[in-house]
């Protein structure tokens, strides 16, 4: 329960930070002059939650991936920064907190209601034109906010909102990237 503890609390801490989805059309980007988070350090994360994997269910060397996730209960490292990251995006939302975040994902109305005012994220095309900008945190929870069933983005009690998104990440990203 330490290593799981001590190793999960670290990882969800970052993941909505560096993390990248992989495998899922609208993040897939050519343009980006550099990657931050490859599916090379995705497959050390993944390695690594393996081997908690196998101690926490005592399961063999030889136990699939996903064999061990059904196990566990657990999403992958790959689904993991998907569902932490919409997680983080949601909370903003719903609080408005921490307020730059929230001002730059247009939640607060201006007082001359301009057209900069208008909220970004109800829109069905994303709005990022930079390459740096299509590797972080805003445009990763936008393009999955999108994505989103109505019903999802509608749900107002966090841990309602938790259960279907799990489920929502289990049918949409893969556990491991291609």
């Amino acid at each position: 329960m330490l290593t799981n503890g001590m190793f999960y609390s670290k990882l969800i801490y970052c993941l909505p930070l560096y993390g990248n989805v992989f495998d899922i059309e609208s993040l897939s980007d050519n343009e980006t002059r550099q990657n931050s988070f490859t599916k090379a350090n995705l497959n050390s994360l993944q390695v690594l939650q393996n081997k908690i994997l196998r101690m926490s269910t005592n399961s063999s060397y030889d136990t699939p991936v996903a064999q061990l996730l059904q196990k566990s209960g657990s999403l992958s490292i790959n689904q993991l920064i998907g569902y932490t990251t919409v997680l983080a995006f949601y909370k903003i939302r719903q609080t408005k907190e921490p307020a730059y975040l929230a001002k730059r994902m247009g939640l607060f109305e201006n007082l001359n209601n301009s057209r900069s005012s208008r909220t970004r994220f109800n829109k069905s095309k994303i709005t990022f034109n930079m390459a740096r900008a299509r590797e972080g945190f805003l445009y990763r929870g936008e393009s999955l906010w999108l994505l989103l069933p109505d019903d999802l983005k509608q749900e107002t009690q966090l841990s309602r909102f938790k259960t279907k998104l799990r489920e929502w990440i289990k049918l949409k990203i893969k556990p491991l990237p291609r």
